[in-house]
């Protein structure tokens, strides 16, 4: 819509408005006059934010080339557009950050539009349960490996306790050859696969809800959104005891909005 037309569209609702008995006047000064108002204080306080942080860095004349260019004017409009769309303080040290990042060391990422769209939608809570499945999925491809070789460990030492007591029954058992110590190395095995569960039940309570502060829920709905935004995927569909929604993995792409967000 041209300038024109949204004038001329303003100016209409305006006059419908002012037709509202005792209210039109009140109503027309919250939306227009004092929503205008708001927005402009974001975008002056995000501004001057932005400006002194800048400043505390300390930089040497870093190069103002690429703030000139058409890609940057366009991130730099979309964040501003947010950031006149939003109250909230932690996003607006989000998205200051990845500006900043933006002018200091520019590089301009695949899906960038859609990345600081998202960022606007997403709340914090969303953003830790994003990071906690990044984080912790290296730790619990460890622990799913050293349960893999402690089960196979303990497969191996009972098929050699059945060998040994078909021994001993045929009177072949060498000196060499224990049962006892072949059952301390099972019991050993055994205790290696409990403590191994331990540790993987330890690094799991990402995956629930208390890890966050909030209810199931809250939980459930925002691993939905996750999902259908493509930053999170069920792993554990099919799966024996495991409802849905309850093991998650982290997509690349949402991967790729969390070192967005961190660089």
């Amino acid at each position: 819509m041209s300038d024109k037309k949204t004038d001329i569209a303003i100016t209409s609702v305006k006059s419908v408005l002012g037709m509202i008995p005792y209210f039109g006047t009140a109503l027309n000064e919250s939306i227009f006059e004092h929503r205008s108002r708001v927005k402009q204080k974001r975008i002056n306080d995000f501004v001057q934010s932005l400006s002194d942080y800048i400043q505390e860095l300390n930089l040497e004349a870093p190069s103002s080339n690429h703030i000139s260019s058409d890609e940057f004017g366009d991130i730099f409009e979309a964040i501003i557009r947010k950031i006149s769309e939003t109250s909230n303080k932690e996003k607006a040290t989000r998205f200051k950050l990845i500006l900043a990042n933006q002018i200091l060391n520019p590089a301009i990422p695949d899906f960038i539009e859609t990345y600081i769209d998202l960022i606007a939608k997403l709340n914090e809570i969303q953003i830790q349960i994003l990071a906690s499945h990044h984080n912790n999925k290296p730790h619990l491809n460890e622990v799913k490996i050293d349960l893999n070789n402690a089960e196979n460990k303990l497969k191996k030492l009972k098929d050699i306790g059945k060998e040994l007591r078909v021994k001993a029954e045929k009177g072949v058992i060498t000196k060499g050859e224990s049962i006892t110590e072949n059952m301390k190395d099972i019991a050993k095995a055994e205790l290696a696969i409990i403590k191994t569960n331990e540790r993987a039940k330890n690094i799991q309570k990402f995956r629930e809800c208390s890890f966050y502060g909030i209810n199931d829920g809250d939980f459930l709905f925002f691993k939905q959104d996750l999902v259908s935004k493509g930053l999170l995927r069920d792993v554990g569909v099919g799966s024996i005891g495991t409802a849905p929604y309850q093991a998650m993995d982290i997509t690349e792409f949402g991967i790729g909005l969390l070192k967005f967000i961190q660089n």
